[in-house]
């Protein structure tokens, strides 16, 4: 298809639908709004970065939502197989917001419109702590069989028989959830497994959109990077929402903390390495010494007594690097002490 007439169709189409399908649900048009949308497909078309700053009031959700109806729209006319868009938010609120306020409101207009002939979907996507593993459950219920359990505690477990996201079940205790949900590595062999059956209904093409946050955006990006399984199936579109928090992200899933019990650590591991270091330099110089010694001794008698100053020698220097050593790591712990008691006492 000519791309430049279908590039004009979609823009057509998104100003049909900010300027006269919304408003006639209730919705006022804003320009700023409509115009970022054309912005946001402009960058799918083209297959481009586009970084917009959408202040307070603007209705970004809509925006991009609406320009990701469109660009899948325009990638059916062309005839490209489906692939979803991936929306990444920091917030659960506005995951939730997505899914179940304002995609039907805009799937409900496209249909009516006859733009669309299947309601416009989505899904929810979590790391796997948050859904339930049928084997641990299993085992975790046999443990309170005839146990005294707070009922609905013990009800939240059951409830989750036919329950598989954990964010989605009540009363249930911090505890128990670390001991149900899904965990890193897997060996359960059950033939039907509701969570493996959740991930394979997840790549189904009935969903245009997959929502997640931040951080399993990241988890994909490291997984593809280290060729393994990827997390999301193949996209077409990536849009970012409240990106400005992606460097905290970063930071949190690439990077390392370190405390300053962890410095000390390091630092101490560096002068035992310094004290082995110096007591090898220390043991080979008197070995050689008394190697000369030795070679230029031809009684039996002082040879046996070279051997034994060498001894004494070796026992020496261990014994004046490892006093010194000593010294060094029990004033740096009274510095401490001190350091501690000046902290408390102010």
């Amino acid at each position: 298809m000519n791309q430049q007439k279908l590039r004009a169709d979609a823009h057509k189409q998104i100003e049909e639908i900010f300027k006269t399908l919304l408003p006639a649900r209730g919705l006022s048009y804003r320009e700023a709004q409509a115009q970022l949308s054309h912005t946001m497909l402009d960058a799918l078309l083209d297959g481009k970065i586009a970084l917009c700053d959408a202040g307070t009031g603007i209705g970004k959700t809509f925006s991009y939502l609406v320009a990701g109806a469109v660009f899948d729209q325009a990638r059916c006319r062309d005839g490209c197989t489906h692939q979803p868009l991936i929306i990444s938010t920091s917030s659960i609120a506005l995951q939730r917001a997505v899914k179940y306020e304002y995609l039907p409101l805009l799937s409900s207009v496209l249909l009516d419109a006859g733009y669309q002939k299947k309601p416009l979907l989505a899904v929810i996507r979590k790391g796997r702590s948050h859904y339930v593993c049928d084997q641990r459950l299993e085992k975790r219920l046999r443990q309170l069989s005839g146990a005294k359990k707070n009922a609905m505690s013990q009800e939240a477990l059951e409830h989750l028989q036919e329950q598989l996201d954990l964010d989605e079940a009540e009363h249930l205790s911090d505890h128990d959830r670390s001991r149900v949900c899904v965990p890193k590595v897997c060996g359960c062999r059950r033939e039907y497994c509701r969570y493996r059956a959740y991930l394979q209904n997840c790549d189904s093409p009935q969903y245009l959109f997959q929502i997640c946050n931040h951080n399993l955006l990241f988890a994909d990006a490291m997984h593809r990077s280290q060729s393994l399984r990827p997390i999301f199936p193949e996209y077409c579109g990536l849009i970012v929402d409240e990106s400005h928090r992606l460097p905290e992200v970063a930071r949190q899933m690439l990077g390392i903390s370190l405390e300053k019990a962890d410095i000390d650590a390091v630092i101490y591991g560096l002068k035992m390495e310094r004290y082995q270091l110096a007591a090898a330099s220390a043991g080979h110089a008197n070995i050689n010494t008394y190697d000369a010694k030795l070679r230029r001794e031809q009684d039996a008698s002082a040879r046996a007594a070279l051997r034994e100053q060498a001894n004494e020698a070796m026992a020496d220097t261990i014994r004046g690097l490892a006093a010194d050593t000593l010294d060094k790591v029990l004033y740096e712990l009274s510095c401490q002490m001190k350091n501690c008691y000046s902290r408390s006492d102010a």
